[in-house]
């Protein structure tokens, strides 16, 4: 959060940035389930909260026009996610409701509204993988990864998404640190510094398992055509749940004053 607050406050005074892209900053990944999941709720509480701070100042400034609108797409980008949780509630009805129309229909109707909602989605990960693994194989190799995980993330992030919009105080969560690579003389089990876990990993799991039934109510009706979708909600919200759940970790806490 400070380091957006920064950027955003230091081009408004006339500052310029120039990204340099062979500096290597060393740091260390979160390497489990509830680690990840304390990062990313803190980033997108932060960028909302940085959106009500800034946003308006940015707004009656003298940039250009596509600064303000690009702007408004950064600092707003993980309302996004809020969006996820509505749809991830819309989706069963929709297909219990679709069982009787035919092929034909669904395509004309539901497979653009897919592809609009996933084009956007596949395109921001496809790039930014071509950038990290250098080809546009390993990128679509870890597309469906990447876009399950994005899904099983959604409770936790829409969650700090209205935290930060409605300028609620919160603690502040750390990201646990271990430093495994540097020794590796203790393994993760071992250590007593944990990331927190809340009723999110249960709504995950619950929804995971709701999923997963949708998918064999639709193997069932042969509506092939949701299956895939239908498949990639219950992996991500499986894998996020099952990962952070109290019923296979230890519960703990990272929370500081």
């Amino acid at each position: 959060t400070e380091d957006l607050d920064l950027s955003y406050r230091a081009q408004l005074r006339g500052w310029r940035f120039v990204f340099v892209a062979d500096v290597v900053a060393p740091a260390e990944l979160p390497v489990e389930m509830g680690a990840f999941k304390s990062q990313q709720h803190r980033w997108a509480q932060g960028s909302a909260q940085t959106a009500v701070k800034l946003l308006p100042r940015i707004l009656r400034s003298s940039l250009t026009a596509r600064v303000k609108i690009e702007s408004v797409f950064h600092l707003t980008a993980n309302v996004g996610y809020v969006l996820m949780v509505a749809l991830t509630l819309l989706i069963g009805p929709a297909v219990w409701f679709r069982r009787g129309i035919g092929a034909q229909e669904l395509a004309l109707v539901d497979l653009p509204l897919i592809a609009t909602s996933l084009v956007s989605i596949a395109a921001f990960y496809l790039v930014s993988q071509r950038e990290a693994y250098g080809s546009w194989r390993d990128a679509v190799r870890h597309l469906p990864v990447l876009m399950a995980v994005g899904v099983g993330i959604s409770i936790n992030n829409a969650r700090a998404v209205i935290s930060g919009l409605s300028g609620r105080e919160t603690e502040f969560r750390r990201t646990p640190k271990y430093a495994l690579a540097a020794d590796g003389t203790e393994a993760l089990a071992s250590r007593k510094y944990r990331a927190r876990r809340g009723l999110d990993s249960w709504i995950e799991l619950a929804l995971g398992l709701y999923f997963a039934g949708l998918v064999i109510a639709a193997l069932a009706d042969g509506l092939w055509g949701a299956v895939p979708f239908l498949s990639l909600f219950a992996a991500g919200f499986l894998y996020t749940g099952i990962g952070d759940s109290p019923l296979f970790l230890t519960k703990s806490t990272d929370t500081v004053s």
